[in-house]
Formats: C-alpha cells, sequence, structure tokens
C-alpha cells in the first residue's frame, strides 16, 4: 500500500509551540517591526521556528523604506488607497 493512500491525522501544535506563539503575538502587537530575526533573540530559539510559528499568526511586516532609497513614499499605500501624487 502506498504511503500517501493512508490518511494521516494533522498533528496540531504542541502546548509548548502554543505558549510561544502567544508569546510572539504580544510582542508583535508592541514591536510590529521586529522580523524573524529580533523575535529569535528575543525567545532564543531557532530562525526557522520563528518563522514557521510568525507565518502561522499571520504576522506580517508592514512596507519598509530603505533610508538610501531614492523612491516615493506611494509605493507603500495599500490597494484601495490613491496614488499620493495623483492630483484631482
Amino acid at each position: 500500500m502506498a504511503r500517501s493512500s493512508c490518511s494521516n491525522e494533522l498533528l496540531g501544535e504542541s502546548a509548548e509551540n502554543l505558549v510561544l506563539m502567544r508569546e510572539i503575538d504580544r510582542l508583535y502587537i508592541k514591536r510590529p517591526f521586529f522580523g524573524t530575526r529580533k523575535v529569535r533573540e528575543h525567545f532564543g530559539i531557532n530562525r526557522k521556528r520563528a518563522q514557521r510559528l510568525m507565518r502561522r499568526l499571520g504576522c506580517r511586516r508592514g512596507c519598509t523604506i530603505n533610508a538610501n532609497a531614492r523612491m516615493a513614499v506611494s509605493h507603500c499605500r495599500g490597494p484601495d488607497e490613491p496614488a499620493a501624487d495623483a492630483t484631482d
């Protein structure tokens, strides 16, 4: 019998990961600019684990602008917002 034909029940997150996700969520509310590297340093966990847990939480970093970039801020607007350089 092929392994792919057997249905395995999906395992949920461990209790340790659930506690960690709750703490990451609290940290993300205070400091939404923290990425996985800062989260890793803060909690002392592996970066890939931080990436996976933050992805499950739906943590998305906002628009980041490089200080040296010569771009207009209008590239950070959402889909429903008018362009900053549009004149009416």
